[in-house]
């Protein structure tokens, strides 16, 4: 067993073949700078990522009153946990399943829903925004695009 003692004038590493008496004073800074390195950089920044599998769901031609569901697959390449915090709507006719469980690194997620189609025709683009605790990152957008025909 090696330790490592911190005395008033004189740092001691014992346990390396009866080293004693193993750096005077002036040394002691530049150990521990050296050291405090050493323990920073073993920590890593350790921060999520989230990567979808595909971020527009094109659903093509459907009649107006049915409803579109949709998954969205996605999966954190991370080395840190991922949580979705919010997942924003750009119209009350899409609907998503709130989100609660913890993505861990490897893991993979789904979203998933469906748009109301009642009351609209023709084309439509409709927008999910997924935020994140992603530091730094603007909302990841999903879209769901397709033409609406009479029912």
């Amino acid at each position: 067993m090696i330790s490592l003692v911190l005395r008033q004038d004189i740092l001691y590493l014992s346990g390396i073949g009866g080293i004693n008496n193993f750096m005077n004073k002036k040394y002691i800074p530049v150990f521990c700078f050296l050291l405090s390195l050493l323990i920073a950089g073993c920590s890593g920044n350790r921060v999520p990522a989230i990567k979808f599998d595909g971020q527009n769901y094109k659903f093509g031609n459907i009649k107006e009153g049915k409803n579109v569901v949709f998954t969205f697959m996605f999966s954190n390449t991370g080395n840190a946990d991922l949580v979705i915090e919010e997942l924003a709507v750009s119209c009350y006719c899409v609907v998503v399943k709130k989100y609660t469980k913890v993505i861990k690194p490897g893991e993979k997620g789904k979203i998933y829903g469906y748009i109301n189609t009642k009351g609209f025709q023709g084309y439509v683009v409709k927008v999910i925004k997924v935020s994140t605790n992603i530091p730094d990152t603007e909302p990841a957008i999903l879209t769901l695009e397709g033409k609406i025909i009479p029912g």
